[in-house]
């Protein structure tokens, strides 16, 4: 079981593992997205398609909250300028992911979904955006603690 091992002393094993760690989850995860959907496809929610989309859930959770609050999403934002500028370019992104939401969840309501009601279509829109701009946000400044901690450091160092 040498996968288990903590490390090597060999750099390139270490990330030859990791890769294959990583190829590992990925085929997990397709497997339980497969699961879910063939389970959704036949109307047949068992114990079985429920825990996989558990699993996945807890997957993309795990893995957006882990990346938006280690400060690495935005490795070139050093600078107070630098920092304004992805400020901008995130509320843009998020407007503009907000208003294609929107434009298809109306769409959806009038082609397919008639009995769906607008306060709905409205209410998840906006909480979707406030929670996808707070994540990004505070992505945003962790990245930019952490780098400027970094350069900081190189500073001193010099």
């Amino acid at each position: 079981m040498s996968f288990l091992q903590a490390n090597s002393n060999d750099e390139y094993v270490d990330s030859q593992k990791n890769k294959f760690k990583i190829e590992t989850l990925y085929i997990v995860l397709l497997v339980a997205a497969v699961d879910l959907l063939q389970g959704m496809i036949r109307g047949e929610m068992s114990e079985h398609v429920i825990l996989s989309g558990i699993l996945l859930v807890i997957a993309i959770l795990y893995y957006t909250l882990r990346s938006t609050f280690s400060g690495i999403e935005h490795p070139n934002v050093a600078t107070k300028k630098s920092y304004k500028k992805q400020r901008r370019a995130v509320r843009t992104s998020i407007l503009t992911m907000f208003v294609m939401y929107l434009t298809f969840s109306i769409g959806n309501k009038l082609l397919f979904s008639p009995d769906q009601s607008w306060v709905e279509i409205f209410a998840i829109s906006i909480v979707f955006i406030i929670l996808f701009f707070t994540l990004e946000m505070v992505s945003l400044k962790k990245s930019y603690k952490k780098n400027r901690e970094i350069v900081d450091d190189s500073e001193e160092k010099d």
